[in-house]
């Protein structure tokens, strides 16, 4: 789980009790005031993204997240600060996966995930996108690379299908 305020916490996932529809549920994690939860995930064996509001990001290992007991604060995941404004998600990414960086102007931007740095759990990481003061950045989705492989050859058939189809 990861928190707004930048902090994210591992826990093994049975540590959590089934439970009724009904029940409340169980503390996955402590959050400080004014914090919300951003993501949560099923860690595998690839890297973590963090990216914050005013366009920072960096990759971390996914060793670097201590497995803890669930209902903590958690760990730093990214330094938070006025310059870097509140983290806006946190994703499992492979070297091979692309990025799609969304601002609330508009702004879209696609890049590698191999082309973003690989840094410790307390910094606040590079500058992935270059927005104005008045932008923030409200969305990131991680592309997955054999996804677009596929989509390129299916696309190539049904193109040629229509066209024959057409003539």
């Amino acid at each position: 789980l990861f928190s707004s305020a930048g902090q994210g916490i591992r826990f093994n996932e049975a540590n959590v009790r089934v439970m009724g529809r009904a029940a409340s549920g169980v503390r996955g994690m402590r959050l400080n005031e004014g914090a919300r939860v951003i993501a949560l995930m099923i860690a595998g064996a690839g890297e973590i993204l963090t990216v914050s509001e005013r366009g920072y990001g960096k990759r971390t290992n996914l060793s670097d997240y201590p497995v803890r007991g669930r209902g903590g604060l958690g760990v730093i995941a990214q330094d938070i600060n006025d310059k870097t404004g509140e983290l806006v998600t946190a994703l499992e990414v492979n070297q091979t996966d692309e990025l799609m960086l969304i601002a609330d102007s508009g702004k879209l931007i696609r890049t590698r995930v191999a082309e973003v740095r690989v840094m410790g759990r307390n910094t606040q990481g590079v500058r992935l996108i270059r927005l104005e003061d008045t932008e923030r950045l409200v969305g990131v989705d991680r592309i997955d690379a054999t996804e677009i492989v596929e989509d390129l050859e299916g696309s190539d058939d049904s193109l040629n299908d229509d066209v024959s189809a057409s003539v």
